[in-house]
């Protein structure tokens, strides 16, 4: 097993710094923030049979270390979310979760067609319990949320034998742009599933005012990234920490101000990265790539968003200023209108600047 056990950060004021400053996550599983008691009262409710039937029990299951423990935890919590009142509740403990750790904004990327298929569930009542959790995150905790409906790539479009999940997907996502979903997004194994395939998904959805977020860098090498920024128009990278495996993709990606969505805990969790001393994040912002700080599923990876910025501090000595700069380009890369945009990065720098004031470090 992998360790990515925290050690306390050195400096007491910058692990301070990081719990107070503001954040924005913009790759987050909405089924993988699925707390580990919640899946447990879902699956009592529904008479899920789990490996274990108590707290303890379910989260040393929960505990993800390779892709097949992975798989199969994310396929019960799937299994367990039969109603939109389901829906509901996951996404205001998401809410919950993240306004405790300052994050204002976060991008939610869930996958509606894999309810239909596995468990006939309408995407009526798939969206209709997301969006009543989020109207009561947004009110209630001043959480900005925005939506990335993804398909997995292990699927094919409908010309290609496919079952029309992936045209599906597209709908649901043009369907409610008007409602918070801003990007298609795209995940699964890359190997053998390479972005190409699903060029005229992509171009549709951009033609129709989505940007393009397809996860691409993670199981697969450069050739993925290359395929989604060449020919998906890839808006940002979900991952792509394996960009640094060709000598001329980041200076790619920073010369187009590509932004990849890093997720260190998830990397080294599934072999992605040997540790977190080893990640790459240092690398991709040596060659100006726009880096971002994401948790991906932190229930499954026993991580969440502040213990990423924690792990950087430790494992990789990042400083305030360059955590700060790590949050203003998560600013600068997410979805959100120019004008939101410009006033959340105006108050981003009141309240990075107040932190480090509260807790005399350096930016």
């Amino acid at each position: 097993m992998i360790s990515t056990d925290r050690r306390p950060v050195a400096d007491e004021r910058l692990e301070r710094f990081i719990r107070l400053m503001p954040k924005v996550e913009l790759h987050l599983h909405l089924e993988g923030s699925v707390r580990a008691t919640t899946l447990l009262d879902l699956a009592r409710r529904y008479g899920v049979a789990l490996p274990a039937d108590d707290v303890d029990g379910l989260a040393r299951w929960y505990a993800c270390r390779d892709l097949r423990r992975f798989g199969e935890v994310w396929e019960a919590i799937v299994t367990c979310l039969r109603r939109g009142a389901d829906f509901a509740r996951i996404m205001r403990e998401l809410g919950e979760s993240a306004a405790a750790q300052q994050v204002r904004c976060v991008q939610v990327t869930f996958a509606p067609s894999t309810h239909r298929r596995i468990k006939s569930l309408p995407y009526d009542e798939i969206w209709g319990g997301i969006r009543e959790g989020a109207d009561w995150v947004e009110r209630t905790l001043g959480v900005r949320l925005q939506f990335a409906p993804a398909f997995s790539r292990g699927l094919r479009p409908a010309g290609t034998g496919g079952d029309g999940s992936v045209e599906e997907t597209l709908e649901f996502a043009v369907a409610h742009r008007g409602e918070g979903v801003v990007a298609l997004g795209m995940g699964g194994y890359e190997p053998g599933n390479p972005p190409e395939l699903f060029e005229e998904v992509f171009q549709s959805a951009k033609a129709q005012g989505l940007r393009c977020w397809p996860h691409a860098g993670e199981t697969a090498g450069p050739e993925s990234i290359w395929g989604a920024v060449r020919t998906l128009g890839a808006d940002r990278i979900a991952h792509g920490v394996r960009a640094v495996e060709d000598p001329d993709l980041p200076a790619y990606l920073a010369a187009h101000r590509i932004g990849c969505d890093v997720c260190p805990t998830s990397n080294v969790c599934l072999g992605v990265s040997p540790s977190l001393e080893q990640h790459p994040i240092r690398r991709l912002l040596a060659a100006g790539v726009p880096v971002t700080v994401n948790s991906d599923d932190p229930p499954l990876f026993g991580t969440t968003l502040t213990d990423e910025f924690l792990a950087l501090a430790c494992y990789q000595r990042f400083t305030a200023a360059e955590l700060a700069a790590l949050v203003r380009t998560a600013v600068e890369v997410s979805f959100l209108p120019k004008d939101e945009m410009a006033a959340l990065r105006a108050r981003f720098d009141r309240e990075l600047e107040t932190a480090a004031c509260e807790t005399g470090v350096d930016l």
